[in-house]
C-alpha cells in the first residue's frame, strides 16, 4: 500500500487541504497583525492549527493577544475536529463533508427536478 492509496480516501485530502488553508491564513495573519518574522509566524501558525484541529489542547504561545480573524479560524477548527475513526472529540471532518455532500444533492434535486444528476463523490 503507497502513498497514492493513502490519499485515495477522500477524508484525508479534506483534511490536508484544511490543514493546508488554514495554516497559511494563520500565518499570514500572523505576520500582518502581530509583525512576527516568517519563520515564526509559520511555526506559530501551523502548530497552533494541528494542535487546536486535533483537539490535542497544546500550546506554544499566548492566543488571548492573536489577531481576532485567527481567533475565530481556531474556534471553527475546534468543532470541526479529527477524522472519523480518530479519537478527536468534536464533528470529525468527514461527517462535515457528507453534510456538504448531501445538502448539495437535495439542492441540486430542488432547482433542477427534471435533471439527472451525478452523485457527488
Amino acid at each position: 500500500m503507497g502513498v497514492k492509496a493513502f490519499f485515495k480516501y477522500y477524508e484525508v485530502r479534506y483534511y490536508i487541504f484544511l490543514i493546508s488553508i488554514a495554516s497559511i491564513a494563520v500565518t499570514l495573519d500572523l505576520m500582518l497583525n502581530l509583525g512576527l518574522d516568517v519563520v515564526q509566524a509559520i511555526r506559530y501558525g501551523v502548530f497552533q492549527v494541528v494542535s487546536i484541529i486535533t483537539t490535542t489542547g497544546y500550546l506554544t504561545a499566548d492566543i488571548s493577544s492573536w489577531p481576532p480573524f485567527t481567533k475565530s479560524l481556531l474556534l471553527i477548527l475546534m468543532f470541526i475536529g479529527g477524522n472519523i475513526c480518530s479519537t478527536a472529540g468534536a464533528i470529525k471532518i468527514g461527517r462535515l463533508v457528507i453534510a456538504f455532500k448531501a445538502i448539495v444533492n437535495e439542492l441540486q434535486r430542488l432547482y433542477l427536478p427534471p435533471a439527472i444528476v451525478k452523485l457527488l463523490r
